[in-house]
């Protein structure tokens, strides 16, 4: 009950701000963006950033077809946060795996408390 209700917190704060996450990689920087209505995800090897529209809140995580997002709302800090997806193209070929992005910034307290990069 505790991970669904973070969940909620989650979607219910991306409705007011936009969920930043980005992780330095191989190749680039890893860049997740969410809001109420679509997550962006962005590599500068992607020929073009992919976005994912058809949102649910599944017993929890944020899914759509080729997503699924978890993460912890620390009071107001959004932690923990472990996204799969494609990160390489062709999207839809079967390369999915996870990505742990730790903090993201825009959660309900300010980045500089909850030490965002």
């Amino acid at each position: 009950m505790k991970i669904l209700i973070a969940f909620f917190s989650l979607f219910s704060v991306a409705s007011a701000q936009t969920i930043v996450c980005k992780k330095n990689m191989p190749g680039g920087v890893h860049k997740v963006t969410i809001t109420n209505s679509k997550v962006t995800v962005s590599y500068p090897g992607f020929s073009k950033p992919r976005v994912f529209t058809n949102l649910k809140l599944a017993n929890g995580p944020i899914t759509d077809y080729g997503l699924a997002i978890f993460s912890d709302n620390h009071y107001g800090c959004i932690r923990n946060v472990i996204v799969i997806t494609d990160f390489r193209e062709p999207f839809d070929a079967g390369y999915m795996h996870p990505v742990d992005f730790g903090t993201c910034s825009g959660g309900s307290t300010p980045d500089e408390i909850c030490h965002v990069d």
